[in-house]
């Protein structure tokens, strides 16, 4: 690129950074981060999001603009870190976002804030897709989950075990739900973890009372160190097998502790 051209090129940036901070954006999106509301997002469709979104948005330092390709992305269980082409880096927890928006900028430009820093899109829609994944890896990896079994949605879930423990014979495997079983099953075999994990969070969503997958889901997320998805379904899949409770209440012990401690 000729280095007037790139000179100018970045100088419109930090122009466009200016105005940011000194005049404010019209506010397109935003989220607020509530603990006790479940994501709709996956865990593997979040993390798959926020790292494609990492890779095509342009990363606004306070001290100046780096518009160059990013070289890579590392994802972690509290937050993300961008490595620029220059060796420059970037990082981010989770935990310390509360709210996340997306501004409209000007000069077809959307920006989220992630303080004191800015990621800009070309589109508006990838900012959203990035406030979206950002919001679901916050949710998965937030020490809430621990309490889980104080939480609205797991008092509802224990209400839904309570009529299934009553039927007899228990209802088979929906086809639907069995489709994510073979397709997890699949995924395992050729140790693509993530994807398992994933396959079986969509066959619990249409049937939760699904205790082999419950069970499958916890053993794989501690395989993938995401002890705190660990302990979640393993605490659902003892609700629904009461009688393995001596057998795997240690295992949540231990997982409990491990995500406390990945989280410090």
């Amino acid at each position: 690129m000729n280095k007037n051209i790139k000179k100018l090129h970045i100088h419109s940036f930090l122009l466009l950074s200016s105005m940011l901070l000194m005049t404010g954006c019209a506010t397109l999106y935003q989220v607020d981060y509530n603990p006790q509301k479940a994501s709709q997002m996956s865990l593997s469709q979040a993390r798959q999001d926020l790292r494609q979104e990492l890779q095509t948005g342009v990363l606004n330092f306070q001290v100046g603009v780096y518009n160059q390709p990013i070289k890579d992305v590392k994802l972690t269980q509290d937050g993300f870190t961008v490595i620029l082409t220059d060796g420059s880096q970037h990082s981010d927890r989770f935990d310390q976002v509360q709210s996340l928006s997306v501004t409209d900028a000007g000069f077809s430009w959307y920006l989220v804030q992630l303080n004191p820093d800015y990621l800009g899109w070309r589109t508006v829609n990838d900012a959203k897709n990035f406030v979206d994944a950002f919001e679901a890896m916050k949710y998965y990896f937030s020490n809430h989950i621990l309490v889980d079994d104080n939480s609205a949605a797991f008092a509802d879930f224990q209400e839904k075990v309570k009529v299934w423990h009553a039927l007899s014979p228990k209802p088979s495997l929906p086809e639907e739900a069995r489709r994510f079983r073979v397709l997890a099953d699949d995924a395992v075999q050729n140790k693509e973890f993530q994807k398992a994990a994933d396959y079986y969070e969509q066959g619990l969503k249409i049937y939760p009372m699904w205790p082999a997958g419950q069970f499958n889901a916890a053993m794989i997320y501690k395989e993938l160190n995401f002890y705190a998805m660990a302990v979640m379904h393993m605490k659902r899949y003892l609700a629904l097998k009461p009688e393995d409770t001596q057998k795997y209440q240690d295992q949540i012990y231990i997982w409990e502790e491990r995500a406390k401690e990945t989280n410090e």
